[in-house]
């Protein structure tokens, strides 16, 4: 925690970014009194900074289910241009899940948050960036989140994601975004995405389902 001040203050230059590196992978600071500066840390101007990949290495390593931790490490990942680099890590995160699943240390609810957040971010912006338009890993993840807990947050991210791909996954978006309605008449934007869809489904393809839309 003492370095905190320091690594804000010489954030540019890594040095401190390096210190908490080392404090952490020798015990000697909780990884979770950095959180913030971690989430704050995903800039442009660092994207390719060898200290902030060695802190957020060292974080994610720390707790590998700290969301945090693995969303900055992915973040920093793509804003790299190493996609692979981050499946790679989401990959280790889902089969470490489903261990702790297996093990009954954790629970199938709990374990489908972190996935559904993890690909709903493959979908937003990296700072100062682009979105990654992982499609594929962001659709994995989040139906991964749903095979263990269906949410409507996770329902509605991956309705987007059927929806941008198009084609026959266009009914099966409609499908999650009735769902989501149902259990979230208020939710906005799937009404939104409902509407849509609604808007692009020809009669044809829909049958009487679209009807009922």
């Amino acid at each position: 925690v003492d370095k905190a001040p320091l690594y804000l203050r010489y954030k540019q230059s890594g040095r401190a970014a390096f210190e908490l590196a080392e404090g952490i992978r020798a015990g000697q600071i909780d990884p979770r009194s950095v959180r913030g500066l971690i989430r704050r840390s995903v800039r442009p101007e660092l994207a390719s900074s060898t200290a902030l990949s060695k802190l957020l290495k060292t974080a994610a390593a720390s707790d590998p289910l700290e969301l945090p931790f693995v969303a900055g490490l992915i973040q920093h990942r793509y804003a790299e241009g190493d996609a692979e680099g981050g499946r790679q890590l989401l990959q280790q995160v889902v089969a470490r899940l489903q261990a702790l699943i297996a093990n009954g240390h954790c629970t199938r609810d709990r374990a489908a948050r972190p996935l559904g957040a993890l690909g709903s971010q493959l979908l937003a912006p990296v700072p100062g960036g682009k979105a990654p338009q992982d499609i594929d890993t962001a659709k994995w993840l989040l139906q991964t989140s749903l095979d263990l807990d269906p949410t409507p947050p996770v329902q509605y991210f991956l309705a987007r994601v059927l929806a941008a791909e198009g084609g026959a996954n266009l009914l099966t978006a409609v499908q999650l975004c009735k769902d989501v309605v149902r259990q979230q008449p208020e939710n906005g934007a799937a009404l939104d995405l409902l509407e849509q869809l609604s808007k692009t489904i020809t009669p044809a393809a829909g049958g009487d389902g679209h009807a009922e839309l």
